[in-house]
This record gives C-alpha cells, structure tokens and sequence, in this order.
C-alpha cells in the first residue's frame, strides 16, 4: 500500500518587482492538519536533490529528497525547524510600535477567496521615503510557517515579502496583498508587489515510500526513522 500525504488546497501569489523578476508561488495546504507542502513551485526552481518540503504546526520541516550517494533507495527526509515564540494573541494585530504604524484602510474589511481581508498603510518611520500597503486575513494555520520558510536553506528561497518573518503580525495573519515602494536619496525607484491570486481546492499527493528520516541524536550519531515513525498518518486527515 502507498502511504502518503494529501493536500486538499493550494494558495497561490503573484508576485514582481522593478528589476523585471515576477512569477508565481504555489504553497499547498492540508485544511485538515494544516501541513504545508513547498515544491519547486514555491521556490521557482528545479532541484533534482530535493523533492519538496513539509512544514508542521510545531514549526519542524520536513526535506524530502534524493542523495547522491548511499545505500538503499537513496530517498531520505532531513529535519529542522525554526522557533516560533508564544504570543499573547489577545492584544490587537497588526501591531504598531515606535519603528512601525498600521493604519486602517477603507472598506476596513473586504472578502477574498472567501477571507475576511483588512487592509492598511503601513509607515515605516526610519524610512519616510517608503510607501507600503498590506491587506491580511485570519486563518486557521500558523502563517508563520510560511513567513519563516527561507530560515531553513540558504538554496531554496521565495521571495523575500512571503518568505521573511513578519512579527507584527498575529501568529494566523495571511498575507493577502503586500505593495511596497521606496525611493532612494537619487531619486531611484525600487518596488515590490505581491498578491495572493487564488485560493484552490485540489489534489496533491506527496509519496513518502521509500524515505528514511534521517536525525541526529544528542550524542551526534545519527538515527534513521520512517516517515510513519515520525509523522502521524490517519485515514480522515493524512
């Protein structure tokens, strides 16, 4: 039997910016368990060393792939993880400070795929030459298990506004939209722009037959596990 995991949704941004780069990101999402799968549709290029990545809840990532040398079947699973600090998630959010004010946007609350998006100018008082503009949504998952996703691997990056953390945030704030525009002291025009464009059901199924986890231990030996050791796998949520 093929074990595996499922992803039901997938949310995809569009992203561009004044050098001329644009593209698309595809993060895919398990609503049930809220994992989250990157592929080579998230960081934009093809890696024949690594299949995709699984983010957990518990901020721990999971790097499917493929060694170069070893024995067996070559498939193995690498893990890590980034810290993700306990939050008082009582206070309001975004959250403006003395370097960083959110102002509210009218309509101050829109649909979007289904979300309900606030919008707001954000002003960055050490840089008075910036424009910005974010629009967020409340979500079920830890966001920050996208945000924090180029913490892990220096190789595979998405762009920098989805892929960087964003402590202003609550912990379940989506980035919906993201406009940022600076002018330097020559009159040089730098911007970035960034939107979530769709919001999908679909039908991702990622093996993991075969793969090995492969950890180190407290004494620096390492252990390999299989991937059901490691991840719980259940009929109704994968």
């Amino acid at each position: 039997m093929e074990e595996g995991l499922f992803f039901d949704q997938v949310l995809i941004y569009e992203y561009s910016d004044h050098t001329g780069k644009s593209g698309e990101i595809w993060i895919y999402l398990n609503s049930c368990n809220h994992r989250l799968l990157f592929d080579q549709s998230a960081w934009g290029m093809e890696d024949e060393m690594i299949h995709y990545v699984i983010g957990r809840q518990d901020g721990s990532y999971i790097t499917f792939g493929t060694e170069a040398e070893g024995s067996g079947s070559g498939k193995v699973a690498l893990l890590d993880s980034i810290y993700l600090e306990l939050v008082d998630t009582s206070f309001d959010y975004p959250r403006s400070d003395e370097y960083v004010k959110f102002s509210s946007v009218e309509p101050i609350q829109q649909s979007f795929f289904g979300l309900d998006v606030k919008s707001f100018n954000v002003e960055k008082r050490m840089d008075p030459n910036a424009k910005e503009s974010m629009a967020i949504a409340r979500v079920d998952f830890d966001t920050r298990m996208i945000y924090g996703f180029n913490e892990i691997s220096q190789d595979l990056q998405i762009p920098h506004l989805l892929g960087n953390p964003h402590p202003y945030l609550h912990p379940n704030d989506l980035i919906v939209k993201y406009n940022a525009d600076y002018e330097s002291i020559s009159g040089q025009r730098y911007w970035i722009k960034l939107e979530l464009i769709a919001l999908e059901y679909t039908t991702y199924w990622a093996s993991i037959n075969d793969y090995v986890i492969r950890t180190k231990s407290a004494e620096g030996i390492f252990v390999e596990k299989t991937v059901s050791q490691v991840i719980e796998l259940t009929l109704d949520c994968h």
